[in-house]
């Protein structure tokens, strides 16, 4: 089905015949991508080049980046493409402190190769410390040499990381319930803008920020909080860049669990903090992400949802663009931005809204919950 009159109908950019990757955006995937080391579901025993960055020698690095540089020249065809060039790197944090959950295995990983590298060392504290030394080491270089050699590959393109920086997931829950938000309500925990100053050499060889402000279901104004908290983090991050502040091109969904047969899209108040918020704050642009999983159940919803809802949305936020942003707030960093002034008086503007949810559709999303990185 050819979605690209629709696309175009209300001004949202999408890549030359609908390319999965193209001239528009090109996102590489870890498992499709050079040789990206990481170990299979997440065990021991089922390492994939070698498993872990530490394991990587200087021929297998060469080998990467070899096979990385066919993956872009065969995805992105023209030299001087301008496009958005994203690096998708999940399944190892670039930090040890931030391998948790599942990823401790390469915290574990990281020991044991410390141990064998130098046994005659005992001190569980010095080889703790050696093993967060090299495995971060590690990963520095295998990242840099990835994201340079891609920018001189093709260096018009805005290269940068998916999902960077980073943010705790708990972010815009309310430390008190019983009293008014207060900052820290909005923004990431200082841990993790530490993680983010430790990583700034990721950020001083990129182009462009990509941050992920994905929701689950949740309330509308904690969701609001949690993507305020995303772009300030990213804002302080893109200002440490010089001379000028690097670009952001946030990721978000219109769904909350595109993954499910069921359709489940956000609602107008959830499209407020992912697109009007971010407009607000300063992004250069929104990168609309979802799954291809039971498509074709999905596509007509998927293309209803669009024409009715998501691209009306979308195109007012652009012409609200074009004429300077006269009736929105506009971000303070010595301030917050609330709901209510933000989408409350900004949702009756769009004339043409419809919530076009799937008929006898009930939300089967959970909650988000809790938890510290993943």
């Amino acid at each position: 089905m050819n979605i690209t009159p629709l696309l175009d109908r209300y001004g949202i950019v999408h890549n030359t015949k609908d390319a999965y990757i193209g001239d528009k955006v090109a996102l590489f995937y870890e498992y499709k991508f050079g040789r990206y080391p990481y170990y299979k579901d997440y065990n021991l025993s089922i390492p994939i080049n070698s498993g872990t960055p530490q394991n990587v020698t200087r021929e297998e690095l060469d080998e990467h980046i070899t096979i990385a540089l066919l993956n872009i020249t065969d995805n992105i065809k023209c030299a001087n493409s301008s496009g958005l060039g994203v690096v998708d790197f999940e399944e190892w944090r670039p930090l040890y402190d931030i391998n948790s959950v599942k990823k401790v295995v390469y915290k574990i990983a990281a020991i044991e190769l410390t141990k064998k590298k130098y046994p005659e060392q005992t001190n569980s504290s010095v080889i703790n410390k050696t093993a967060i030394e090299e495995y971060d080491k590690s990963a520095k270089e295998f990242l840099l040499e990835t994201l340079s050699n891609a920018t001189n590959e093709r260096n018009k393109t805005l290269w940068g990381m998916y999902g960077f920086p980073y943010c705790n997931y708990d972010a815009g829950f309310l430390k008190n319930s019983s009293l008014p938000p207060t900052l820290e309500d909005y923004r990431c925990k200082d841990t993790y803008r530490s993680f983010n100053d430790r990583m700034q050499y990721i950020f001083n060889a990129s182009q462009a920020l990509y941050p992920s402000i994905y929701l689950n279901a949740s309330t509308p104004e904690r969701n609001f909080r949690y993507v305020q908290a995303i772009m300030a983090e990213t804002l302080r991050v893109a200002r440490n860049y010089t001379p000028t502040p690097l670009p952001i091109y946030v990721y978000s969904k219109f769904e909350y669990d595109p993954l499910k047969k069921n359709c489940s899209f956000y609602t107008k108040e959830d499209l407020c903090s992912t697109i009007v918020l971010p407009y607000v704050m300063g992004a250069n642009g929104i990168i609309f992400w979802s799954s291809s999983s039971n498509m074709k159940d999905r596509c007509d919803i998927v293309r209803n949802f669009t024409n009715t809802t998501l691209g009306p949305f979308v195109k007012e936020v652009l012409n609200e663009s074009r004429v300077n942003g006269t009736l929105l707030p506009r971000y303070n960093e010595t301030t917050i931005l609330t709901f209510n002034e933000t989408c409350s008086t900004y949702l009756p503007k769009i004339v043409d809204f419809i919530d076009s949810r799937c008929p006898n559709y009930t939300s089967t999303a959970k909650p988000i919950t809790t938890q510290n990185g993943a």
